[in-house]
């Protein structure tokens, strides 16, 4: 599956998105289902997989459906919740 609005058949570029998490949609849905079945229990082993340095995106192109691009997903916090000296 793909993520919704991510462009397909696409050589280069770039995608910025924003993924409502509540959302079956926004999971691959072997992933949904290992983990509790539904959106949220999905989330919340995504959040637990961040926490553990665990989580990460990966495209599968059709010319390469094993994978071809590997990112591991990090917590980046607010930048107002940061405390500045």
């Amino acid at each position: 599956p793909s993520l919704p609005g991510f462009p397909l058949g696409v050589t280069g570029g770039s995608f910025s998105n924003s993924f409502n998490l509540l959302d079956a949609a926004a999971y691959n849905p072997a992933f949904v289902a290992a983990n509790g079945g539904t959106a949220a229990s999905a989330r919340d082993a995504l959040f637990n997989g961040l926490l553990a340095g665990g989580s990460y995106f990966n495209i599968h192109p059709q010319a390469f459906p094993g994978g071809e691009i590997r990112a591991q997903l990090t917590r980046v916090p607010e930048p107002s919740t940061w405390a500045i000296r």
